[in-house]
């Protein structure tokens, strides 16, 4: 029986991360959801706080410190929301790996 070849995976987040983060930059008016945006934030290292008695999420990170994300949960998201995490996940991203080495 043939071994399958291992998936390639960028280090510290699954490898469908980045695809997924690309795709919501690229086209931010495709009827994204909340559960989406969490999913990727999570997988990156993101914090996620949920809303509490409010309509809003929170994503914040230990990289970006000078500020934080607050997208409604609001079905569909708008466009500029999107693009703004997009923005927000790369920013993260970029940071982590500048202070990896």
């Amino acid at each position: 029986m043939a071994r399958r070849p291992a998936k390639r995976k960028t280090p510290g987040h699954g490898a469908k991360t980045p695809k997924l983060l690309s795709a919501m930059a690229a086209n931010p008016r495709n009827d994204w959801r909340i559960e989406q945006l969490v999913s990727v934030a999570e997988k990156i290292g993101l914090a996620v706080h949920p809303p509490k008695g409010g309509s809003h999420y929170v994503f914040s990170s230990d990289q970006v410190r000078e500020t934080h994300l607050t997208v409604p949960y609001k079905r569909p998201i708008k466009p500029v929301y999107v693009r703004l995490f997009a923005e927000f996940c790369r920013a993260h991203l970029d940071r982590r790996e500048a202070s990896n080495g």
